[in-house]
């Protein structure tokens, strides 16, 4: 697998990097940064791309991902800049970026002015594609571990209170008539809703 890391192809490079921090290695790291650096020398900030610069920055987005699993920042500027202007696509990797980021060292990424959580609740009020949508609850959920920026996160989502599906054969044992996808939404909001009441 570390001889893997010079492999000429950056895949093969980012999935070598992916399976040693697996098993603990995170030797991977500074290779990974380089490629980042090399994919997206100023961060994904462009006045125009193609579908060629897209595509680069996608795969900026992919080694990105391996370097927060391996518990490094570096790509905390290009996540933070594309989950707000990027493409969909784009958001959703850089949502994952941001998560696996927001698991290290809070304390650590504070002193560097980073606030990956921060971020992810202004995406959570303002986001309007339901695709970026649909990840962000998907990916929270996989990925957060700290249990009340989970909720908290969650709980910010203004989709959840405005796109409960309709209730259909009240009393008689039916069913929720919607696809799994508005019946997830309609799930958290009930669970929201007891959480409040409850605790």
């Amino acid at each position: 697998l570390k001889k893997a890391l010079e492999d000429p192809e950056q895949k093969t490079r980012r999935i070598a990097a992916h399976h040693l921090g697996a098993l603990g290695d995170k030797s991977g790291v500074e290779q990974m940064k380089q490629d980042l650096k090399k994919l997206a020398p100023l961060n994904g900030k462009r006045d125009s791309l193609d579908a060629k610069g897209h595509a680069q920055l996608e795969e900026a987005l992919e080694v990105a991902m391996v370097l927060g699993e391996l518990g490094d920042a570096s790509a905390y500027p290009l996540a933070s800049d594309l989950v707000v202007n990027g493409t969909a696509q784009e958001k959703w990797r850089s949502i994952v970026v941001l998560l696996r980021i927001a698991n290290t060292d809070n304390a650590a990424l504070k002193a560097a002015g980073m606030d990956p959580i921060g971020l992810l609740k202004e995406i959570a009020v303002h986001e309007e594609d339901d695709e970026v949508f649909f990840m962000f609850l998907d990916r929270v959920h996989k990925i957060l571990r700290s249990r009340p920026d989970m909720i908290d996160l969650l709980a910010l989502e203004p989709q959840l209170e405005s796109n409960i599906p309709t209730l259909v054969g009240a009393g008689t044992g039916h069913w929720i008539d919607c696809c799994p996808y508005n019946f997830f939404r309609c799930f958290l909001c009930n669970f929201f809703n007891f959480h409040a009441a409850f605790g």
